[in-house]
């Protein structure tokens, strides 16, 4: 089961590759999420709350699974090959683009941009969230990447 785990929580291997994990997995993110789309209803509200549980259900299992599956000593927690956590900020990043349904190509690489630099400086709090070294902060410095993107993302749409 832990082999499981760690496999989900490296996003299928891709956490393993040393150096690029992060980004790789934000960009292999992205069409994974986009599958999500066709499944969702077509009214708003009810496509928002499906997104929004799937969203919590990868966040309550990447935290979960953090807690009980870390190679790491407890005062190293966010090990590199966890990359479940950009998975999800993704989810957040790509928000206003789920929930309006305008798919323009250009759109998630936006998306894409923003978060890494949300979550690679780690502005506006993202730093002190990261510093915590806990399950929880390991899933929530990319939670506030994604959203802080998702806000200037949805800013672009209705200018662009």
């Amino acid at each position: 089961m832990k082999r499981l785990t760690t496999f989900f929580l490296s996003l299928f291997g891709v956490g393993f590759i040393s150096g690029i994990e992060g980004t790789l997995a934000s960009i292999l993110s992205i069409p994974i999420i986009l599958q999500i789309y066709p499944l969702l209803p077509s009214s708003q509200p009810k496509r928002f709350l499906l997104y929004g549980c799937i969203f919590l259900v990868l966040m309550v299992f990447g935290t979960v699974a953090i807690s009980h599956c870390s190679r790491a000593p407890k005062d190293n927690v966010d090990q590199s090959f966890i990359v479940l956590d950009e998975m999800v900020g993704m989810m957040v990043a790509l928000l206003p683009m789920m929930m309006t349904g305008q798919f323009v190509w250009y759109t998630p690489v936006i998306a894409l941009g923003l978060f890494r630099f949300f979550d690679i400086v780690k502005p506006l709090g993202i730093g002190a969230i990261d510093r915590k070294n806990t399950p929880l902060s390991v899933m929530m410095d990319d939670v506030l990447a994604g959203a802080y993107s998702a806000l200037v993302l949805l800013f672009l749409m209705n200018v662009l």
